[in-house]
């Protein structure tokens, strides 16, 4: 529902609300990661943190995820 919203919010508003575009791009992408590492069995404390999350991902399955560099003062937003 996060991605398609942040669609949806992408393709029809003007001015673009990029902050909450954004809002649910992060929230779509933690919801997955999470979902993944508890059909794994994993348990997750509460976070936010996607670096963590992608960290926990790797330890526990097949995927490659390639590292890279988030620049710095990107996340100035924290969602609780």
């Amino acid at each position: 529902m996060d991605f398609l919203t942040a669609k949806h919010l992408y393709e029809h508003m003007y001015p673009k609300p990029l902050e909450i575009i954004c809002y649910h791009c992060q929230q779509a992408i933690e919801k997955m990661l999470k979902g993944v590492l508890i059909s794994r069995g994993v348990m997750i404390k509460k976070t936010h943190d996607l670096g963590l999350l992608a960290e926990m991902l790797q330890e526990y399955t097949e995927v490659f995820l390639v590292p890279f560099k988030v620049p710095k003062g990107i996340f100035k937003w924290h969602f609780e």
